[in-house]
């Protein structure tokens, strides 16, 4: 982030975040920095920075005010760990469906699962395995920049709720196909 001082004496600004201090200089971000975010590395700059300050008063509240912003954004570094840890976990299991049933459903003419059966029973799983994954390397690739990866979900909203839509709509009556399939003794065998 880019970071510009200025000696007003009265004030530290930090994003839309306004903390009164005595003759510490003010410091502002311009557009660019508030766009690529704020980062550890920015604390540990400014810390650098205020340790040359004559008032120990100021540099102890100074100091503090970015110890709090340095904790919330390891809070945050945390929660970017977990989204990942968890979105990996979820394409393996959208894997695993795809690799233990629909892969192998489609290579068994016997199966009697057609395209029609198969969009009936697994709506549209590949598609959403196919999102996630991408989703996921996207993740990675951004997770040192929480703003980044707060863009990446509002950039794939509509994405998501659409392709969520179609199968939170179509899965009761996924469930009803596949209880109707397993009750019929040729998909019985199929099925397990």
């Amino acid at each position: 982030a880019v970071v510009s001082t200025q000696s007003t004496g009265s004030s530290f600004v930090m994003g839309e975040q306004f903390l009164s201090h005595s003759p510490i200089p003010s410091v502002e971000f311009d557009d660019t920095s508030t766009q690529q975010g704020f980062t550890l590395s920015d604390v540990s700059s400014l810390k650098s920075a205020s340790s040359g300050s004559d008032h120990s008063l100021d540099k102890i509240s100074f100091n503090n005010n970015l110890n709090e912003v340095e904790k919330k954004l390891k809070h945050v570094g945390y929660l970017i760990e977990e989204m990942i840890e968890t979105e990996k976990t979820y394409v393996k299991a959208l894997t695993d469906v795809i690799d233990g049933y629909i892969k192998r459903l489609r290579k068994d003419p016997s199966s009697g699962f057609d395209e029609i059966t198969m969009k009936q029973v697994f709506v549209n799983i590949e598609q959403i395995c196919m999102f996630h994954s991408s989703l996921y390397q996207q993740l990675l690739n951004c997770s040192s920049d929480h703003k980044l990866v707060a863009n990446l979900f509002i950039h794939n909203i509509d994405k998501l709720a659409t392709m969520y839509i179609e199968f939170c709509s179509a899965f009761p009556f996924s469930l009803e196909k596949l209880e109707y399939l397993h009750s019929n003794d040729p998909f019985k065998s199929t099925l397990r």
